[in-house]
């Protein structure tokens, strides 16, 4: 069950399936969709907009951020796009490029408090230290900033954007919650191998398949199933490390080529074409021990 605050931005300015939308792909990902929606409140200044433009700081056309997180037009291009087109996307459409914007910080793994996604949103890790320093009095990124510094000690810290995302989810659930049946087990796909190494198929798995998959794979990478004979599952994430998953786990078998043979046809050409290459050697007249010049 999620508990999603109503945040005053995102009641006022967004639908109940646009809510609906929000929640399920963001915790349909295994995202925490509250710490997200604290990051658009502020960062959308409660439009909640995928269209709304912030102040003009890039050098890079059409040197301003745009959308729900602010996309930066050299963020928005890494990830395929540009803040023309992100301008003009939906809400539902934009969200995704939201999802997939946390995605490349290391999935949902790195995520362990609602302000770590503000700390992405200032491009560093989720998993700073609250007294990491990500601004000083003096630089352009503090005096731009300079309401987060809150005990204006001329810092802003990391633990400065944690609480202020704290603060901002207090507020909002007083105010009062949605309330959504997600599943928020997700899912991957993965290759599949026998014992013998072969890769044989593919297959989606989620920690209910095998608990402990997400917290290995945030580390590790994605893993690879191991599927025996009898029915017996695992997953493999080093050649040191595995974890058994569900007996029987389903998964779906590579394409099965032909094999590639010879007929009689086959023989026949390769000969003759043996034969021409022999004359053609021969015309070259290189002697033992010698280079042929380039022409």
């Amino acid at each position: 069950m999620i508990q999603l605050p109503r945040f005053y931005g995102l009641e006022k300015n967004r639908t109940e399936a646009d809510r609906a939308i929000f929640v399920e792909t963001l915790a349909g990902a295994g995202y925490d969709p509250v710490g997200v929606a604290s990051v658009i409140e502020l960062e959308s200044a409660r439009s909640w907009s995928p269209a709304i433009h912030g102040p003009k700081v890039f050098t890079k056309p059409p040197g301003y951020p745009i959308g729900l997180i602010q996309f930066s037009p050299d963020t928005a291009q890494s990830m395929g796009t540009s803040t023309a087109e992100l301008e003009q996307m939906s809400f539902g459409q934009q969200v995704q490029f939201v999802k997939a914007y946390y995605d490349k910080y290391g999935g949902p793994g790195q995520f362990r408090d609602p302000g770590d996604y503000y700390l992405a949103g200032w491009g560093t890790s989720p998993n700073s230290p609250d007294d990491k320093v990500l601004a000083k009095e003096g630089e352009v990124a503090y005096d731009k900033n300079k309401g987060l510094d809150v005990d204006g000690n001329g810092l802003i810290t990391a633990g400065d954007l944690r609480g202020l995302m704290h603060r901002s989810i207090t507020n909002a659930t007083k105010r009062g919650v949605w309330s959504y049946n997600v599943d928020q087990t997700p899912s991957i796909t993965i290759r599949v191998r026998n014992p013998q190494g072969d890769n044989i198929g593919t297959t989606s798995i989620s920690d209910a398949d095998a608990p402990g998959m997400s917290p290995l794979a945030s580390i590790y990478g994605a893993p690879v199933m191991i599927a025996y004979p009898n029915g017996w599952r695992f997953l493999q994430f080093s050649p040191e490390i595995q974890i058994p998953a569900k007996t029987g786990h389903p998964y779906t078998p590579v394409d099965q080529q032909e094999p590639v043979s010879f007929g009689w046809q086959s023989g026949v050409a390769i000969g003759i074409l043996g034969i021409v290459v022999t004359i053609f050697v021969g015309t070259l007249q290189i002697q033992p021990g010698r280079t042929a010049k380039a022409a």
